[in-house]
């Protein structure tokens, strides 16, 4: 399947089926997509990871995006 039209970039904001919300950190030269967990884990879970850009858009929607802070 092709997902190229499902653009994601650093800052957006996503969620899974679960609750689970996540903020996107960064895109490798590997389509690897790299996310921190905002919300919906238990202390003993990861508070981070990564996953291929398939994956990605296959388990999470997005719901909004935060902006980068200006120092």
């Amino acid at each position: 399947m092709n997902y190229d039209f499902f653009q994601v970039s650093a800052g957006d904001v996503f969620e899974d089926y679960t609750g689970l919300a996540v903020e996107v950190g960064d895109i490798d030269v590997y389509n690897q997509i790299h996310w921190d967990v905002l919300e919906g884990q238990d202390e003993d879970c990861a508070t981070s990871g990564e996953m291929s850009y398939e994956e990605f858009i296959t388990r999470f929607h997005r719901i909004g995006h935060k902006p980068h802070k200006v120092a």
